[in-house]
């Protein structure tokens, strides 16, 4: 129960998302935020804009309580000057009386020179708890003075001096400057709320209802949103955050629905073929573990055939690959078509046939024959007619097998079994030969491992020159010291290397080692040119040169000291493009030796489009040179062709005196055989040059 609560919950993350996206307090909302700036901001500004006409206020102010001390000093002059010069303190009385008239004035004197005083008048000055204000702004007092000047001698008599309260005048300016502030501040809140008001019309409104609508959608579901772009905002920042908000959610549909996509795509792939769209391997485990499961309770036997198609490497090779994934679409519809068998692509040309419950033997022959009726019209290419072939190999269970895996491994040495009795061949499964091919199973996958290369080594078979019989080069020879199966040679184990495409890996080693070697041999004054055998598969590599090539180069080895010797069946196979890469190989300086050649049955013609350095008469053919007439006078023939064409002519498989003496007279250039040694080791085919060169010296 409490599971099921945890599935339908939804993850801890999503819930904390969705809290997140309520609509947060308005102490904290975008529109709260600029209410307090705006109007902090314009009350600041209406506040300087003030507080400087104020201060240009109290400037003018300040000159005009001078201007009105004075003035009653201007006022006063002349009155004040007759009483001093008539000495009359009542009329110095009378003078000060006049003073009324200017306010502020608290305290007035009339002094006559030197320092008596005709008359004086006294006062307090106002108290308010707003004076300190405008005290410090105008002071608390201002004094003036003036001296009296005797008109007619021009003698100073005396002087008239009056203070002013300032504050008297300054309550104005006070009364003024709060009207001032009020003003300010109030047409700064007031323009503060109009921005506010547009602002909120224009930026906050449409942002939290932009807001609002995408909270308000399910945010496990955005493929299902929308945002509308706000009225009258098509072409303002806020109609492109709205394009690109919408542009973002169709991002995220567009990769929600590739996500999809490919999790079909690869649900799919788990259980089909992508090329063929043919049940794949692990789907038919599935069936057979269900059918072997179902006929061992129902006591029905169930049989399974595997079928392989021939020559795709070469279909690959000739034509290219996108016709060879044509070819394989093609069979895979033809035997889709067959009615009562499930078909599936086990791997690349093979595919398997689950036939129905009951099936037997017989069976699997009728369904042979369907095969075979299905396979009969040739498949139409763009350069020509193409027979599919196929091989196949079977097995049923319960007779051959005990469960779905040994079935399947059963009826594919099955098919390994055909594909040893030939082209179009067919087996059931038999005990007694799957040993063998348990065995080539075995060498094929030991063949991939990485450590085969410290199991591998290099024989060296002498080319004597006939006549003086000095040795002209070594041929090296492959080896793999297996550590069950012992000592093998090439027959053993090429073939395998060819299927499984490990073929480059060994061929690539024979070449380093034998270049190495060779240069090995140059450094201890052995100038002899070493003979490497290619393989049909190396040959159709387009790279073929190129590789070579680096091995020269890292190794230090001059192009003329390498041979390569490519059978005449591989050349044969593709005339035209191992013409190519032959040449190419030439340019490099490679000798080129057409080996077993004789064996090839093609017409001789072809040896003018290839730039060949050597032919090596078949051993078949010099076994019995001696005692078969045929095969001496091929034996002429080929060397007399080989001059004609300016190429050396060698001879295999040289195992006796008679047979080198009869090669001598006809002309043969070189020999190689059980006579002069096979498989040697490096050290000891060194030691035969050696002497070999000592004895013809």
């Amino acid at each position: 129960m409490a599971a099921r609560d945890r599935l339908h919950s939804g993850p801890p993350a999503l819930q904390v998302d969705r809290v997140e996206l309520e609509r947060p307090p308005r102490r904290d909302r975008l529109s709260t935020r600029l209410t307090r700036i705006v109007l902090l901001s314009t009350l600041l500004i209406g506040g300087a804009l003030s507080l400087v006409q104020v201060l240009a206020d109290a400037r003018s102010h300040s000159g005009e309580l001078d201007f009105s001390g004075r003035q009653a000093l201007t006022t006063l002059k002349r009155a004040a000057t007759e009483s001093v010069y008539e000495i009359d303190a009542e009329l110095a009385g009378q003078v000060l009386e006049g003073l009324s008239a200017f306010p502020g004035v608290y305290r007035a004197e009339i002094r006559m020179l030197p320092s008596t005083v005709l008359a004086q008048r006294q006062g307090e000055l106002l108290q308010s708890p707003w004076r300190s204000i405008s005290d410090s702004l105008f002071g608390a007092e201002r004094d003036y003075r003036e001296t009296l000047i005797d008109p007619r001698s021009g003698a100073a008599l005396g002087e008239l001096s009056v203070r002013v309260d300032t504050y008297v005048r300054g309550r104005d300016f006070l009364a003024r400057t709060g009207l001032v502030f009020g003003v300010g501040l109030a047409w700064a809140s007031l323009l503060g709320l109009v921005l506010l008001a547009v602002v909120n019309r224009v930026l906050t409104g449409p942002l939290e209802r932009l807001a609002g609508e995408l909270a308000d959608r399910d945010a496990l579901t955005p493929e299902t949103v929308l945002v509308k772009v706000p009225d009258n905002h098509e072409y303002d920042e806020l109609g492109r955050l709205a394009r690109a908000v919408n542009s973002l959610l169709a991002g995220i549909r567009e990769n929600l629905a590739r996500r999809s996509e490919a999790e079909a795509r690869a649900n799919y792939l788990q259980q089909f073929d992508d090329l063929t769209n043919l049940p794949n391997r692990h789907l038919l485990m599935t069936r057979l573990g269900h059918a072997v499961a179902t006929a061992a309770s129902r006591g029905a036997p169930r049989a399974l055939l595997i079928v392989d198609l021939c020559n795709l490497r070469r279909i690959n090779d000739t034509y290219g690959r996108a016709t060879g994934d044509d070819v394989l679409r093609e069979l895979a519809r033809r035997l889709d078509t067959i009615d009562g068998v499930f078909v599936a692509r086990v791997v690349e040309d093979k595919f398997a046939l689950l036939l129905d419950e009951g099936a037997s033997r017989a069976a699997v022959e009728q369904l042979l024959a369907e095969i075979k009726i299905g396979l009969a019209a040739p498949l139409m290419l763009p350069s020509g007619q193409l027979q599919l072939d196929l091989r196949a190999g079977s097995a049923v269970y319960p007779d051959d097998a005990d469960g779905a895996e040994s079935l399947l491994q059963n009826a594919e040495s099955a098919l390994e079994q055909a594909k040893g009795d030939g082209l179009r061949s067919a087996a059931f499964f038999d005990a007694a030969r799957d040993d063998e091919s348990s065995t080539r199973r075995r060498l094929s996958q030991d063949l991939r491992r990485h450590a085969i290369g410290d199991e591998l080594q290099l024989v060296f078979d002498p080319l004597v020159a006939a006549g003086n019989g000095r040795v002209h080069g070594l041929e090296a020879l492959l080896r793999w010291q297996h550590p069950e199966f012992g000592l093998l040679r090439p027959a053993s184990f090429i073939r395998l290397a060819e299927e499984n495409g490990t073929i480059q890996v060994l061929g690539d080693w024979v070449l380093q080692q034998s270049c190495a070697r060779a240069v090995a041999w140059r450094a201890a004054g052995y100038t002899l040119p070493v003979s490497v055998n290619v393989s049909g598969v190396q040959l159709r590599e387009r790279n073929l040169h190129e590789r070579v090539a680096a091995v020269l180069e890292a190794s230090g080895l001059p192009g003329s000291a390498l041979e390569l010797e490519i059978t005449e069946t591989a050349i044969v196979d593709n005339v035209k493009y191992a013409a190519e890469s032959l040449r190419r190989l030439r340019a490099l300086g490679v000798g080129i030796a057409i080996d077993d050649f004789g064996t090839g049955h093609a017409s001789l013609g072809y040896l003018k489009q290839l730039p060949v350095t050597k032919l090596k008469i078949d051993m078949s053919f010099v076994r019995d040179v001696l005692t078969d007439l045929s095969d001496a006078t091929i034996v002429r023939a080929i060397v007399g062709l080989g001059h004609s064409l300016g190429l050396q002519v060698a001879a295999e498989g040289v195992e006796t005196p008679g047979q080198r003496r009869f090669l001598e007279d006809i002309g043969c250039d070189l020999l190689q055989g059980m006579l002069f040694g096979c498989g040697l080791r490096e050290s000891d085919a060194l030691g035969y040059a050696r002497q070999r060169q000592v004895i013809a010296g």
